[in-house]
């Protein structure tokens, strides 16, 4: 077993910093990355290529995490809870490494949260007979395939979508479960700028153009 997955393990497949269970939420799942504590960048910056090589080839368990994908990426390399680029030298220590990570990660949450509501405003303008965001999600679950699973329950994916997969108890269930999860998946790439595939000839990698008030 490699250090990595000893580290999911040892935390239970849980993010510890939000305390999400990535085995229960598909989505995280999907897009799960344990990484760091401390950044190997910071570590580079304080002792130098060499141990920051040693550290990213043969990680030291004290300071790895298993961290959801969101967390992970707010946090990024902007946050040493270490503030010297030094790897806890305990597990009490690691403790107050991550609550300190913890709590940055919830200010750069709260700091985005516009930036957040103006990206559903932007991508939810007028489109034709709805809205775009909405089109596209529609156009996203035309491309969903389930499968019936042994045990009776459902299992869908939009293949176009990499990670989007949900499970439900009735094929309804699945389809909701869907959605909701679709709808978080566009949501955080529009918010990380991440590309998302082109779906029923709408691109939402390109920003919006504003007609003039007078054109309207």
């Amino acid at each position: 077993m490699s250090v990595w997955t000893d580290t999911d393990w040892r935390y239970g497949f849980t993010c510890v910093y939000c305390k999400r269970h990535l085995l229960k939420d598909q989505w995280h799942w999907h897009l799960k990355a344990s990484e760091h504590l401390v950044p190997v960048k910071a570590i580079e910056k304080r002792f130098g290529p060499e141990v920051a090589k040693n550290e990213r080839d043969n990680p030291n368990p004290l300071n790895l995490v298993t961290s959801c994908y969101v967390c992970n990426t707010l946090k990024g390399d902007g946050c040493d809870p270490s503030e010297s680029g030094a790897v806890a030298k305990d597990e009490m220590e690691k403790e107050r490494f991550i609550a300190k990570a913890s709590e940055y990660i919830r200010r750069e949450m709260a700091r985005r949260e516009p930036d957040y509501r103006d990206d559903l405003k932007k991508f939810n303008r007028p489109r034709g007979g709805g809205c775009i965001l909405s089109d596209y999600v529609d156009a996203a679950l035309r491309e969903a395939t389930y499968d019936k699973l042994e045990d009776g329950t459902y299992a869908g994916r939009i293949p176009s979508c990499p990670g989007v997969v949900a499970f439900g108890a009735s094929l309804r269930t699945c389809e909701q479960e869907l959605r909701s999860t679709l709808e978080d998946w566009i949501l955080l790439g529009l918010r990380l700028g991440h590309p998302l595939p082109v779906v029923g000839g709408i691109d939402l990698n390109k920003e919006p153009t504003r007609e003039p008030v007078d054109t309207v």
